[in-house]
């Protein structure tokens, strides 16, 4: 085995046994979980926001409109994740 073969191969040795890096500042919402290895690629929790409940189908996509829905307001939080794969 050549020497570019040999650390090529420690090299993904050692990207798989490192943690997963997260968006500095991002955290896992309260009691969920993720698959084991994901990274948190976007991170957004305001502390107060507003977002359109859809409970019927779409009649609209611009601007976005259902058959029923409902107005909410509280604390949204959004996460984008990349799992790893396989």
């Amino acid at each position: 085995m050549n020497k570019l073969s040999l650390f090529a191969c420690a090299l993904i040795a050692f990207s798989a046994a490192m943690p997963a890096a997260d968006l500095p500042g991002s955290k896992d919402p309260p009691g969920m979980k993720r698959y084991e290895g994901s990274e948190i690629i976007g991170y957004r929790q305001p502390k107060f926001d507003e977002y359109l409940l859809p409970l019927g189908p779409p009649t609209s996509q611009s601007p976005p409109k259902y058959v029923k829905s409902l107005a909410i307001e509280g604390q949204v939080s959004r996460y984008a994740c990349v799992a790893p794969a396989g």
